[in-house]
């Protein structure tokens, strides 16, 4: 029997509750540093920088939750509104 697919914690606060919620405003420094993930309340559009330093623009859905570390939101290419990050 395989073993299922499943990416190693990156430290023990992974596995912690969210703690907290907060808006994001495209182009501008996110509030409390690198999310563990967001969400948004408007589909559409979001350009995004991870940890990585690797930049997107994917197409999201309301209400679902993205477990993406990010460290910026630009505003070229965001047209997904009401922007939280998860910490």
């Amino acid at each position: 029997m395989t073993q299922p697919l499943v990416p190693p914690l990156l430290n023990a606060a992974d596995a912690a509750p969210i703690v907290a919620v907060l808006p994001v405003t495209p182009g501008t420094a996110l509030a409390s540093g690198v999310t563990r993930g967001f969400m948004v309340n408007v589909a559409g559009n979001v350009n995004i920088t991870d940890t990585q330093g690797n930049s997107a623009t994917i197409a999201v859905l309301a209400g679902v939750i993205y477990w993406i570390r990010l460290t910026a939101v630009t505003a070229s290419g965001t047209t997904a509104t009401g922007i939280f990050g998860l910490y």
